[in-house]
């Protein structure tokens, strides 16, 4: 669910097909890496380095304890939807290009390489890019629209939204561990993105190699 969260990174990359990697990489196992280009792979490969460094990060974890209990299960996709509405308010102090721009500006990415979209997020798309989508989860409505809508189409359980009394409740917690987070995310991507060519380089051979 940190789909902004991956728009917001793909600054870090000159390429359109790491860009497309870097979005679809949820939604494509390692198994099928060998059916995409290099770049496409190693956009993918970006993104499951972020995805782990996010899901071990403390600030991540300490997040995820603020929950209520009964959302244990879904505690780190809830996070990664908090931490999207944090970034979302404070897009214009982080990024030079507006987030609608941004928004879009990947969509129109990806659909120029629409065939490498797997099926189930060509599907979520239009919810992403809506009047109720990511653009728009800079405010707590937002938030809680793009939660409902989501909830409706069935990509996330239903009535998930009733977690924003745990956001409301810790806001200035879960805005620090965001904030904590975010700068140390940039770091690891300026230096991740600028120094894995090589070791991404011998991961898609041995993709294509099995």
């Amino acid at each position: 669910m940190n789909y902004l969260i991956t728009i917001y990174l793909s600054q870090y990359f000159q390429n359109n097909d790491k860009i497309v990697g870097n979005f679809i990489g949820d939604f494509v196992k390692p198994s099928n890496y060998s059916k995409y280009t290099y770049n496409v792979v190693d956009g993918m490969l970006h993104n499951s380095r972020v995805q782990s460094y996010m899901k071990s990060h403390p600030s991540f974890e300490r997040s995820k304890g603020r929950l209520n209990p009964r959302y244990s299960k879904y505690s780190a996709e809830i996070v990664q939807l908090f931490y999207g509405h944090f970034l979302a308010a404070n897009w214009n102090k982080n990024s030079q290009t507006d987030i609608e721009s941004a928004v879009n500006n990947n969509y129109y990415i990806i659909l120029e390489s629409f065939d490498l979209v797997p099926y189930k997020l060509r599907r979520m798309l239009p919810v992403l890019i809506s009047p109720k989508g990511i653009s728009n989860i800079g405010t707590i409505g937002g938030l809680n629209s793009f939660i409902a809508e989501l909830g409706k189409k069935g990509y996330i359980i239903s009535n998930l939204q009733y977690t924003l009394q745990d956001l409301m409740a810790e806001y200035s917690g879960f805005q620090q561990d965001f904030e904590q987070f975010f700068a140390d995310l940039n770091k690891f991507a300026f230096n991740t993105f600028s120094h894995k060519e090589e070791e991404n380089t011998s991961e898609f051979v041995l993709a294509h190699a099995s």
